[in-house]
């Protein structure tokens, strides 16, 4: 009774991280729990101090006995080392100082440099055998095509600003476009020359290299054949070594124990223990419990589990869109593009197509900026700053385009759910890619409620749409040439009164009809689709409709009911 009584109020916790052991004991009398602690500790430095000098005595026994023998056995061995070494006439097997070795080493670092420019070298040919003569003015550096791709742009240019006050019949216009295609003959000949050169000297260089690592694999192999030849007679000798170097290391290793055991026992002679106390148990002079640091402790944790459930109400309650992979799955549809935000308000968008006249997507932010300090737009990237990352994201959203259906698009649609998405710069920037395959594309500012495509690229907006669909203009007065080759822009014009109503007009059909035969490609910046109706109005009469979301903006519900609203629209 009396020892179940101590051990119930006697506890035992070693300190994380450090050696040290806390003891206490619990009792109702001050004086008897620090008693009865110290007297805990002082029977323990007892027991381990017998302990350690019993078991001191037999190692040091035991170790003696290992000792001597070993001794005898690496005598054994040295002898049968120096006689080996005497039979085969070995003298240094030292990496250092072996000349193979070396030769071996330094055959195989060229050998893998002379394998990596092989395959350089040879991704280069194929490179070069497999473009096509377009391509040669982006793979080569050659001054004539450079020169010659320099004429055919101006003189396209020339010809974009005449045509806008000559007809294509006027004979200055029949003679520009004579030069033209003289410059493209020129472009293309220079392109088939200098691509043939390059592909010849490709050849060459991919041939020599190959022959050096030839001769550098025959040499190598050589190397490894004499280094094995040395390598076979050093096998016994080695493992002798390795035998009498292992020995030696055990007999170090059991000298060192047998003199810890040694001093162990003297240690005990004296009555010393490895056991130290740092800190002996003093009368309390106060109670322990209730614990003020358990409650501040179970505190913390009710916070802790708080902060949790708020972040996780916080993320409940957020109803926006953030990844590509939500997208998909909310509308059941594939994403097009994803274009990154540069920091301007409704700048950025993931684009989707959803079968053959509807598209889908959302907004991210992201960078792809110019360099430090210099503030970048959205607008015209690709034609102001081609080489930007953004810019390869509208030429990727311009290859889904057009690869999205079978059919041929020659109309189409950009809209967004909500204002504030970047629906007009990505019409814009759609537009522009387009026009750089050489087509001749037609941008439309179709939100006739908030129009600002004309402030964008720098033309007149004074004369528009608006005119044509109300009887105030023709349709030879709509369109304007702007600084990018190859697209022009049809303005809104002035706000009207009844937006819808015009869109529904049949006159909208005559301009759309008149914009596919002049132009290869016609683009419309629609209103947002849930505000008013004319997206779906223009939606009807185009070929595809491309809907730009903007992520952690659009709500999950409105981008669900943009979709089927242009699902239903057909």
């Amino acid at each position: 009774a009396l020892a179940g009584r101590l051990l119930g109020g006697l506890e035992i916790n070693p300190l994380r991280n450090t050696q040290l052991v806390e003891i206490s004991f619990r009792s109702r009398s001050p004086a008897l729990a620090a008693r009865v602690a110290n007297g805990v500790v002082d029977a323990y430095i007892d027991w381990g101090i017998e302990t350690r000098a019993s078991v001191a005595g037999k190692a040091s026994t035991f170790f003696g006995r290992q000792i001597e023998g070993l001794k005898t056995e690496i005598a054994d061995k040295d002898a049968q080392l120096q006689a080996y070494s005497q039979r085969t006439d070995i003298v240094s097997l030292d990496p250092a100082t072996n000349v193979t070795l070396k030769r071996l080493e330094a055959l195989n670092q060229d050998y893998i440099r002379a394998v990596s420019s092989r395959i350089s070298l040879e991704a280069r040919r194929r490179e070069l055998e497999s473009a096509p003569v377009e391509r040669a003015a982006d793979l080569l550096d050659d001054a004539l095509v450079q020169q010659q791709r320099g004429e055919l742009a101006a003189l396209e240019r020339d010809y974009a600003g005449r045509l806008n006050r000559y007809k294509p019949e006027w004979p200055g216009m029949i003679d520009l476009r004579s030069k033209i295609e003289q410059a493209r003959r020129n472009l293309e000949a220079a392109s088939r020359q200098a691509l043939a050169r390059a592909r010849e000297s490709a050849r060459s260089e991919h041939q020599t290299a190959l022959r050096q690592e030839q001769s550098l694999a025959a040499e190598l192999e050589s190397a490894k054949a004499e280094n094995r030849q040395l390598n076979s007679a050093a096998v016994e000798y080695n493992n002798l070594k390795i035998e009498i170097d292992a020995k030696r290391q055990l007999l170090d290793e059991l000298l060192r124990k047998q003199s810890e055991t040694d001093v162990s026992s003297r240690l005990q002679a004296t009555r010393e223990s490895n056991v130290r106390v740092v800190d002996k148990a003093l009368v309390p002079a106060a109670p322990f419990r209730p614990s003020l640091s358990r409650s501040a402790g179970m505190g913390l944790g009710a916070g802790l589990a708080g902060g949790v459930a708020l972040v996780f109400l916080l993320h409940y309650m957020d109803r926006t869109l953030k990844t590509r992979e939500e997208i998909e799955r909310l509308l059941e549809v594939p994403v097009l593009a994803v274009v990154p935000d540069l920091g301007g308000e409704g700048s950025g968008g993931l684009l989707g197509r959803g079968g053959p006249a509807h598209g889908y997507g959302y907004g991210t932010a992201g960078g792809g900026g110019g360099g430090p300090g210099e503030e970048v737009r959205i607008e015209l990237v690709p034609h102001l700053r081609p080489r930007l990352a953004v810019a390869e994201t509208y030429r990727s959203l311009r290859t889904a385009v057009l690869l999205s259906t079978a059919q041929e698009l020659r109309a189409l649609a950009v809209t967004s759910a909500v204002p504030g998405e970047g629906k007009t710069s990505t019409a814009l920037n759609l537009a522009v890619v387009l026009a750089q395959l050489g087509r001749r594309v037609l941008l439309v500012d179709g939100d006739l409620r908030k129009p600002r495509l004309h402030e964008l690229l720098g033309v007149p907006g004074g004369t528009g749409l608006v005119h044509f669909l109300t009887h105030a203009a023709g349709l030879d007065e709509l369109a304007v040439a702007t600084e990018v080759p190859g697209l022009w822009l049809a303005p809104a014009g002035p706000i009207p009164p009844n937006p819808s109503e015009l869109l529904a007009a049949e006159r909208m059909g005559e301009f759309l009809a008149w914009a596919r035969a002049r132009f290869d490609l016609v683009v419309f910046d629609t209103a947002p689709t849930l505000a008013v109706t004319d997206a779906i109005l223009v939606g009807r009469r185009v070929d595809g409709t491309v809907l730009c979301l903007r992520a952690n903006y659009v709500e999950r519900r409105d981008a669900r009911a943009c979709a089927e609203r242009l699902a239903r629209a057909g």
